[in-house]
Formats: C-alpha cells, structure tokens, sequence
C-alpha cells in the first residue's frame, strides 16, 4: 500500500508545483531542470515545464557569467562581459539562450496563469538587459503587467516611507513586499534593480537631465525586495546552508550582482544630490538589519560603498553621530563609532575582512570566473584600506591586512608589491627586500622593482654589490640607460670608495661615479640631483671651482634643495669666502629646520665674529631639539618612494666611522657627528643650559613618548651635550663641562661620546693615563672614531708613546684622508722620532689640504637618492 500510495503521489500534478516552487525558491537550477524534463509532455503543467527548463538553462548561464557592471557607463555592463554576439559565447550556449527567450517570449502569449506571465517578462527583462540590449529591456518594461506592477509598488512605497511609527512601517512593509512565492520576491526585487538601471540610461542619453527620484525609487523597492526576500528565504528554510546542503553549483548565499547594484545605490543617489544626512541614515539602517548569511555579500559591499561616501561625499561639518543604542546593546558593551574616521575605519575593516572570507580559493578552471569576482572584490576593499590607512601612516595596520590578504594571493604581482611599498613605510627594509625578490621573479622586467631593490641594498641594508648587480640589471632590461639606476650606481661607488684603505682605490672608485653621474645628467640636463652629485664628487677630489659650477647649475633648477644649499656654502668656505658662505648657510637654515646646517652655521659663525656670536647659534640648536622632542609623537614617518630623496643613513654611518648601534637612527643626528674641538661656552648662558638640559631630563622622564623615539632622541641630546662640553673646555670652563658629561651618562653611560669626553675632561686635567685609558674605551665601542683617535695619539706624545702614536694617527688617517688636522698630528708625531723628512712631506700634505679645506668636510654631506 506504501508503494501504491507513493506513486499516486507522483502523478500528482500538484505536487510538481510544490516540487517546482521549492527548486525555484532555492535557486536549484540543475535539479530544476532535471525534475521539469520528466513532465514536459504534461498536458496542464507542459508549457510551466518549459518555462522552468528555459529559466533553470539562463540562471545557470547567469551563474557561470555573472552581471558585471560598468564604472565608466552608469546603467550599463562592462564592455568585456560575455554576450551572444561576441566570440566568447560558444555555440551551444548561445542556441540555449536563444531558446529560453524563445519561451519566454512564449509564455507570455499563451498562459493563462495571471503570475507566470509577470515572471517571464521579468525574466526576459533580464536576459535582453544581459546581453547588452538595452533598447528592448526598455521597451519590455513598458509592458502593461509589468507597468501595473511598478505603479502598485511604488504606492505603497511611498505609504512606507511616509509612515512615522515603527508598526506602521512594519505592517506597510509587508503590504509592500507581500508576493506569491519567494522566486516572485526576488524576481521582483531584480526588476526594479533593472529598471533603475534602464533609466539611468536613458538619463545619459537625454539632453535635459530629469529627477533621479525614479532612479531611487527603483533601487528602493528593490533593496527592501532583496533583504525581505533573504530573511524569509531562511526563515522558510532555515537549514539550506548546512554544510551538508551546501553545493558550489547551487549555493543561494552566492553574490547577487543586481542585488548588491540596488542596495548601494539608493543612499548614494541621495548623497550625490546633496542629501548627506538621508543618506548615511540610510546606510546604516541598512548596516543594522539583523546579520544572516545569504546576504554577507550585500553587507560586504555596503560596507565599503558607505565608507566611500564617508570619505569623498560627506564633509566633516555634515556628519551625524550614531544615536544611542537599545538598552540591550549597553549592556552588552556594543561598540559605538565617537567620529567619522573610527566609522570609516570600522566600515572598511569589516568591508575587507567579509570579502577575503569569500574568495574562491579552489583553482580549477570551472570556478575561474567565479574567483577572479570574488577576488577582485576583496581587492577593491583592500585598496580602499590601502589609500586610508597609508594617509593616516598606520602602515602596522595595513601590514597585518596585506599578510592576510597573502592566502589568496598566489601569483597575484599586484598584493606583493604594494605589501613590500607598505613594509619599506614602515622600515621594515629586510622583509620588503625579500618580498620584491618575489616581485621580481613574477615580473621579470618591472623596472620599478628592481630600483626599489638596488635602492634598499644600498640605503638600508648595506649590500653594496647587490645594489650594483640590480642597476646593472635595470640598464638590461631598458632599452636607454635609467637615470635613477645610473644614480643609485653612482651612490653605490661613492660609498665603495670611502671604504677603501687605500687612497688611489678611493680617488679611482670617485671618479668612476663622477662619470656616471656624468651619464645621468646627459639624459636629463635639468635634473638637480644629477647636478648636485657631480658637484658633491668634484668637491671630495678638491677640484673647487668645477663643484662650484656644477651646484650653481643644481640651484639653478631647485633654488630651494637643502643640500644643495649645503655644499654650495661649504664650497665657498673653502675658498675662504665665509661672508658669502655665511650669507648662503642663513638663508638655508631659515628654510629648513635642520641640525646639520645649523653645525655649520656655528662653525662658519665662529671663524667670522668669535665665539659670543656662536653662542647663540648654540643656543637655537638647543630650542630646536626641544621643539623636536615636543612634536615627536605627532611626526608622522616620510612616505617612502623612489622619487623622495632619502638619506643614506647607514651607508653614511660607516663611511664616517659612526657606531653601529646608532646606524639605524634619527637621521638629523648625522650632522653632530665629526665634531672638531674648537668651541667655547660663554659663562653668561651656562646657567640657560644647564636649565634647559633638567627640563630635557624631566620631560624624558615623564612622557609617554614610544621607546624608539626616545632613543632616537637620547642620541641626539648626547651629540648636543658632547658640543657643549668641548665647548666649556676650550673656555676653561672644566666644572660645566663635568656637568655635561654628567648628563650624557644619565641618558647612556656606555656611550662612546660619554666616554669620549670623559678623555678630553682628564686630558684638560693632565692626567694623561686616565684620558688614555678613556679614548682606548671609547674606541673599543666605536673604534671609528676619529676624534678619538686624534686625541689619543696626542696623548700618546705626552706618555712618549711614539710607535703607538703614529700607528693611532695612521688609522685615522686610513679612515679618512682628507683631514688637515690628521695630518698635522702625524707631522708632529714624525717630528718627535726625529723622522724630519716623513714629517716635512705631512705638513706639506697638511697646507694643500688647508687651501681648499672647508669649514667640516665634504664628506659629512648626506648622499640623497
């Protein structure tokens, strides 16, 4: 009886209509179609049958080939969607589609049912508006059911939002949304996505622009369709997205393109019309419908779509708080934004997190389109993260984002490469050397890769040959020579050159990158820094007036470059022309707020009015850096790019013989580094000091400065105090200057300029073997240390340690060559041996180098890239 019952059942033809609502409802298309070809010859339900078979073959189309819309042509689909009449369409789809317009069209001649000829209008609607036929999806939708339909459900959308109390509402909600099935809900709420589409067609095409209030009307209803649609779906069937349920080919949570168009576009429309306030309210109550997952997608996109209007439309005087929440929402500690950036934020973080969740991971070449949709939408997201967060400098943020995103970013060139730009914001310089390695190996020849490589060897990884292999590969992979590559190749050689011990190497590896600086201007003549690195080398080969020449010509083309500035003065004082260098380094220093043009305007101050004139340079120094400390928490880090001209810290840090652990630091601090011992304090301000430094020590110890920057700072402050302890002691002054030193060992006892000046304090004494002892110290930490070097040696000839003398004074020597003062110390040395010819040829050697010695050396000038 079980059997017999069961197969009454079947020739039911009721139950197929059941069997038919449910397939539909659940958007099953391939079991749609599997169930409707057994009944097609059916009698009653032969032409429903056909009319399933043609929906189930375009909704699976539609499903392999989703709806892509344009951002050029509002209203219209991308250019490269695949249509009937282009190539990418296979023969056997194309009879399909022609077939279930065929039936389409037929249905709505010959049904009697009142319903299934709305639904196949619809469904025409949307297969001409697919295919790009924009003129007769517009013409169908002057079909009078469907206009009858439109007219009712804009009536009662304007009872719905004319209605103030929340019942109202509801109850006008459910006249409005109320249908025969849930296909015909969301059939309907595609209709008036395709509808407000058409008519932003039509509205480009018209010479006079109408009222977008149709265009939101249409996008209104069809985004109060599509959420009601998703809540009953699961109310209806509440376990569809069970994993066990759950097919790839089948999944009704699958994005919904018409539905995500309507939803965003409807508080858009009332944002670009100057409706900011209706807008984001809007947005938000669309943001706070209850959370289920079939419409993820649609949260995901608006989402991000709000953000953009938070960003680029709504103006910071027009924007609304949230309002308070439910009681419920207190008690459980619900976050609330305070002001626009945490909501934008907040939005473009969720945004970003939703759409990596809903990437296709699989690979296969079914799901191809599929993936490049998901994964282009989460790119999207991403890159508005990107463009945010980079303008707020929360490059730690935005690093944790790209790692993140790297899951689903296999061969993806695009991720990699802005995550190792973000690395090199955020001075990560190894990791982001490594990920353009990987750049590199997915894009063989993109020049920008291997400049940014050559760049961080050289910059901030010290690879020097490596620097050298990837401009030499540039130059393989152009056509032309690349001017940035010949100046990175040129940097390269400089600093090869300062670490060569002997001098011909070092005069042979300079003029080797004076030729290709040489290069790189003759491709651009006008470039600045091509100029100013010609002049730079001609300067450390003492070829004077060819450096002043060729910085003219650089301040020519930039009057306003800082370095240039620099060493257009620092050649001028080695002419011995101070009042013109003076005249050059004031106008420099009230540009830039800059410690190293400030030493040199001590320096040059000095030599031209004495010592009380100098005091007061010393003085400005000390309020610049406690400006420094005062504004260190809101400095944000320099963007990073070839075109900014960044210091090479590290390579300079070497090449001048500056500790290592200082080498990843404050790059101001370079211009306190080759301190010379000619400085004097006045008396009258060593009260003002001294105040000045306790309040330093006090502000140190009380703010809530990150650890970094105080270190950074601490350097800094120790290379201020060393200045104003050589300067008390060149004025006799020996209890301030044992105030100094006192103060640099509160902040780092173990420096080696602590020490440093603990020798000279004991050398100012005469007690010779404790200033000894000191210098050894100090170049036991840093045994690049010139002065240190110099002092010892003179030590040495107190304790008549000659042999030890001449071997300290030859490495200072060695380290750097081009210091008169060296010189003169192993002339004196040589003297004391009775070596009067060696010592002869040093002062010799000392006097040429004193003709064209500038005020500090060349060599203490910053190499910019």
């Amino acid at each position: 009886m079980t059997g017999k019952s069961k197969n009454s059942g079947l020739n039911n033809p009721s139950n197929k209509e059941i069997e038919i609502e449910k397939l539909r409802d659940l958007n099953k298309w391939t079991r749609l179609l599997e169930h409707s070809k057994t009944f097609i010859s059916h009698s009653r339900l032969g032409l429903l049958a056909k009319f399933s078979i043609a929906e189930s073959i375009f909704e699976s189309y539609l499903f392999s080939n989703p709806m892509i819309f344009s951002s050029a042509q509002p209203g219209e689909l991308a250019k490269n969607s695949k249509t009937l009449y282009n190539h990418e369409t296979s023969l056997d789809e194309s009879k399909k589609l022609y077939d279930a317009e065929f039936m389409f069209k037929q249905v709505l001649e010959k049904a009697e049912d009142s319903n299934l000829p709305v639904e196949a209008c619809i469904l025409l609607i949307k297969l001409l508006y697919s295919q790009m036929r924009y003129d007769e999806a517009i013409k169908q939708l002057n079909n009078a059911r469907i206009k009858q339909k439109i007219a009712e459900h804009i009536q009662n959308l304007k009872y719905y939002m004319q209605s103030k109390q929340l019942i109202q509402q509801q109850q006008a909600l459910q006249v409005l949304t109320t249908c025969q099935s849930l296909r015909q809900m969301q059939l309907f709420a595609e209709l008036h996505s395709i509808r407000g589409l058409c008519l932003e067609i039509k509205s480009r095409n018209e010479e006079h622009r109408r009222d977008d209030q149709d265009i939101i009307d249409s996008y209104e209803l069809s985004s109060l369709f599509a959420i009601q649609h998703s809540l009953t779906l699961h109310q209806k069937y509440p376990n569809t997205n069970s994993p066990t349920n759950l097919n790839q080919e089948e999944n009704l949570d699958l994005i919904n393109p018409l539905y995500e168009n309507a939803i965003q576009k409807a508080p858009l429309y009332y944002i670009k019309r100057g409706e900011q306030q209706m807008g984001v309210r809007k947005f938000r109550e669309l943001l706070l419908k209850k959370n289920i997952q079939s419409i993820t997608s649609i949260r995901q996109i608006l989402f991000k779509k709000f953000a953009e209007c938070l960003l680029f439309y709504v103006p910071s005087a027009k924007y609304t708080q949230i309002s308070g929440g439910s009681e419920d929402d207190k008690r459980k500690r619900v976050y609330k934004p305070s002001n626009q950036d945490e909501e934008i934020l907040l939005c473009l973080s969720l945004s970003q997190y939703m759409a990596s969740k809903e990437v296709m991971l699989f690979r296969q070449k079914q799901f191809k389109q599929i993936r490049e949709l998901t994964f282009n939408n989460a790119m999207n997201s991403l890159d508005l993260l990107l463009v945010y967060l980079a303008y707020h400098r929360s490059y730690n943020v935005l690093i944790d984002k790209f790692e993140m995103a790297l899951k689903y970013s296999f061969e993806e060139f695009s991720i990699w490469y802005q995550y190792g730009l973000t690395l090199m914001c955020d001075q990560k310089y190894y990791k982001a050397y490594l990920v353009f390695k990987e750049c590199i190996r997915m894009k063989p020849d993109h020049v920008t890769c291997h400049l940014l490589l050559a760049q961080i060897a050289l910059e901030n990884l010290l690879l020097i040959d490596e620097s050298l292999e990837w401009c030499e590969k540039v130059h393989e992979i152009t056509d032309q020579k690349n001017k940035k590559a010949l100046i990175i190749n040129g940097c390269a050689l400089c600093l090869k050159a300062k670490l060569q011990n002997q001098y011909a190497m070092e005069i042979n590896y300079y003029e080797k990158a004076l030729e290709i600086f040489k290069k790189a201007n003759s491709i651009d003549s006008t470039d600045y820094l091509s100029l100013f690195h010609i002049a730079h080398c001609h300067a450390i080969l003492r070829q004077i007036p060819e450096a002043i020449e060729f910085v003219q010509k650089a301040l020519k083309y930039k009057p306003d470059d800082k370095d240039s500035l620099h060493l257009f003065a620092l050649l001028l004082t080695s002419t011995k022309n101070y009042e013109s260098a003076h005249t050059i380094i004031l106008k420099a220093s009230a540009l830039f707020e800059d410690f190293e043009l400030y030493y040199t305007k001590i320096r040059i101050e000095e030599m031209l009015f004495g010592f009380n004139k100098s005091v007061n340079s010393i003085l400005n120094l000390i309020v610049a850096y406690k400006q420094k400390l005062q504004n260190a928490s809101d400095r944000a880090l320099p963007s990073v790019s070839l075109s900014y001209p960044g210091v090479m810290s590290q390579a300079k840090n070497v090449a001048l013989s500056i500790q290592s652990v200082d080498s990843n630091h404050s790059l101001e601090t370079v211009a306190l580094l080759n301190l010379q011992h000619s400085y004097k304090l006045n008396e009258s301000i060593g009260k003002k000091v001294s105040m000045l430094l306790q309040i330093d020590r006090l502000e140190a110890k009380t703010s809530s400065i990150q650890q970094s920057q105080n270190f950074q700072q601490n350097i800094l402050l120790i290379r201020i105090l060393t200045l104003i302890g050589e300067f008390y002691l060149r004025h006799d002054k020996l209890i301030d200057a044992e105030m100094c030193c006192q103060e640099i060992a509160v902040l780092n006892s173990m420096s080696y300029l602590h020490i440093y000046l603990k020798g000279r304090i004991h050398e100012y004494k005469q007690e010779f073997s404790q200033a000894k002892k000191h210098y050894q110290n100090a170049l036991s930490i840093n045994p690049y240390h010139i002065p240190s070097l110099q002092q010892l040696s003179i030590v040495l000839c107190y304790l008549e340690d000659f042999h030890l003398a001449e071997k300290m004074i030859r490495d200072a020597i060695s380290l750097n060559n081009s210091l008169p003062d060296s010189w003169h110390i192993l002339a004196r040395v040589l003297d004391y041996i009775n070596d009067s010819q060696s010592a002869l040829k040093c002062y010799q050697t000392c006097l040429q180098l004193e003709a064209t010695n500038p005020i500090i050396p060349f060599t203490t000038l910053t190499r910019i890239l």
